[in-house]
């Protein structure tokens, strides 16, 4: 086992050492196919989780220790990083090891049968996992998953785009009528949405529309796409696919949504056998149905299908599915209508994330103006500003380092090179709504007027926050100039800390606002098909 590296020792030396102790250990993740543990360590003192990690159930004591570290330095939710006085563990090789990796870190590794605070932890994530896994009736579950199956090779998706829409009269389980929109046509997302009413499902199509044709503007802020997710009345089925066109779904995912609710995935008893009975009268549709189906002409048909409900009377329900030729039609012209307006737009900016290196460390820092000047004279390759722009020598310049292997920096030199280098950056807010996580992001304007995403800024991470505020008022200081640097040793021992023979290229750019690049603050939205 190799000991820590003397910076990353020194680094945590600098952290504040509390009277805290600190439990933690790992724990296999029961009903999981691929065979993963959960990794915690617990400040029971504050009462925070500082650290909480899925690893392959095959990974070594090191996986612990890489947790702990996280926990100490980038611990999630509200908690501070600091060094605990003392950790608890219930493995006593794993004491043993960690005892070698926090060597001179004045952190003593004790071992315990017995740890309230991770047992109790743990005994709660298995018993939601199995409250997830039975979020079905048990009674109702392989046959809604048969029923599920034998839809998805019917494709109704390549017979119907998800503007032309099917009502199913059920007339049963308190519910009347179920209207059809079928996602998969583009080959993205394959999937039914099933609205307890016409009006639900109207409402919600034109708020998606209007907000396509108003480009998320300012208005239209994260807590209001989110609003008008959660707006509508449907249940919904999901097939979790890795590659389209493939033979069989990975998995099934149903639920619920209700303005009132928001969205579940448990589903009662009666909802179980309302899906059902929708399914087959779909599935027999469909396999009944011409080819070319043309749902913007009348169509209806009655099925009988088997009643789920084992003793119930009757014992075959009556479903109907009719075609909606008027309400398809307004659908369809208002979708294309937002498409032509769409065409209109020329100077919409596309945001390019393909330009750094996977496995980049991407750090925000300051270099010195003698630093610079070193810098100017060294062999690294060196983008100045153009003469007209501004420049200051009496203050530091914030600086954005990408270090990553020296082949990988050559090549983003050259990729940079081509695209004109880079004249401008600025950090733009983005938000996604179904996560609720909000960024800052960094992006560059290259020469040739492209964006280029270089990294996310997670506004709720206290290291992030803190290393935004700094880079503002640097730049403040220095009068909006700052640069790039482009180093290699990013697995050596300079990692972070590049020295003069890793540097490949340092830019000079000038610091901006968003809106001198024509970005709005962004939203991460799906696309309607």
């Amino acid at each position: 086992m190799p000991p820590l590296s003397p910076f990353t020792r020194r680094r945590i030396q600098k952290l504040p050492q509390t009277s805290s102790v600190w439990e933690g250990g790992r724990c296999s993740m029961p009903e999981t196919d691929d065979e993963r543990d959960c990794i915690l360590w617990i400040d029971g003192h504050q009462g925070y989780v500082r650290s909480v990690d899925m690893v392959s159930a095959e990974s070594g004591y090191e996986a612990v220790a890489r947790s702990l570290l996280q926990a100490i330095e980038h611990p999630q939710g509200p908690a501070e990083p600091c060094r605990p006085r003392r950790v608890i563990v219930g493995d006593r090789e794993l004491q043993f090891f960690l005892r070698g990796v926090l060597q001179d870190l004045d952190i003593d590794v004790a071992y315990g049968a017995k740890l309230p605070w991770l047992d109790e932890i743990f005994d709660h994530l298995i018993s939601q996992l199995g409250v997830q896994s039975s979020s079905l009736p048990e009674t109702y579950r392989e046959r809604l998953c048969q029923k599920a199956l034998a839809l998805w090779h019917q494709a109704p998706w390549y017979r119907l785009c998800e503007q032309e829409l099917l009502a199913v009269e059920v007339n049963r389980w308190d519910t009347n009528t179920l209207y059809v929109s079928i996602l998969g046509m583009a080959d993205v997302d394959y999937g039914l949405l099933l609205y307890r009413s016409l009006d639900s499902l109207l409402q919600f199509r034109e708020r998606v529309l209007n907000c396509d044709s108003d480009g998320l503007s300012d208005r239209m802020s994260a807590q209001v796409l989110q609003q008008v997710f959660l707006s509508q009345d449907c249940f919904f089925l999901n097939y979790a696919v890795t590659h389209p066109r493939q033979a069989e779904p990975d998995d099934y995912e149903f639920g619920s949504i209700h303005p009132l609710e928001g969205m579940r995935n448990e589903l009662d008893e009666d909802e179980a056998a309302t899906l059902i009975v929708t399914l087959d009268a779909l599935q027999r549709f469909f396999q009944k149905a011409p080819d070319p189906l043309n749902v913007l002409e009348p169509i209806k048909k009655t099925l009988r299908v088997p009643n789920p409900m084992e003793g119930v009377s009757p014992k075959q329900c009556t479903v109907k599915v009719m075609s909606l030729p008027e309400v398809s039609t307004n659908l369809l012209g208002e979708t294309e209508q937002i498409l032509d307006l769409g065409e209109d737009i020329v100077d919409e900016p596309v945001l390019q994330d393909d330009l750094i290196p996977d496995g980049a460390l991407i750090l925000l820092t300051k270099v010195s103006p003698e630093r610079l000047t070193q810098l100017q004279a060294s062999k690294a390759r060196y983008q100045a500003m153009p003469k007209d722009k501004s420049r200051t020598n009496k203050a530091a310049w914030p600086v954005v380092i990408i270090q990553t292997s020296r082949p990988k920096a050559m090549a983003l030199v050259e990729h940079i090179e081509l695209i004109g280098g880079i004249k401008a950056m600025c950090f733009n807010p983005g938000h996604d709504p179904f996560k609720q996580l909000t960024f800052q992001l960094g992006v560059w304007q290259a020469g040739d007027s492209s964006l280029h995403l270089f990294h996310e800024y997670n506004v709720s991470d206290h290291y992030h926050c803190e290393a935004l505020e700094k880079w503002h008022k640097q730049q403040l200081k220095s009068h909006g100039c700052c640069g790039i640097m482009i180093a290699a040793g990013a697995t050596g021992q300079n990692r972070g800390n590049p020295q003069p023979k890793d540097i490949v290229a340092f830019l000079e750019v000038t610091f901006c606002q968003p809106e001198m690049l024509n970005l709005d603050p962004l939203v991460l939205s799906y696309a309607l098909d």
